[in-house]
């Protein structure tokens, strides 16, 4: 009869619209997903050069405050030009 159908053609026009949404919530997750891996990557990539600069520089001092000690200069001097400890001084 025509009230069958009709409520046929409803169940089918809300099938239709749940799968739809399913489908968009699982495309939208998945775009989500990669911009979010994309930020992260990024941010990572740019944590790990500013913390290997401040080591490349840290090491640059190191090997600069050696070279003084080797030059004969006092270790009061080379900390206070380096802003390295006098014990770290006396451990080159």
């Amino acid at each position: 009869d025509a009230v069958s159908v009709e409520n046929t053609w409803i169940d089918i026009a809300k099938r239709s619209k749940e799968n739809g949404y399913q489908s968009g919530m699982a495309k939208g997750m998945e775009k989500g997903m990669e911009k979010g891996m994309e930020k992260g990557l990024e941010k990572g990539m740019e944590k790990g050069r500013a913390e290997g600069r401040a080591e490349g520089r840290a090491e640059g001092v190191k090997e600069v405050a050696a070279k003084m000690k080797r030059l004969g200069i006092p270790a009061e001097q080379i900390a206070q030009s380096t802003g390295i400890s006098l014990e770290e001084i006396g451990k080159m």
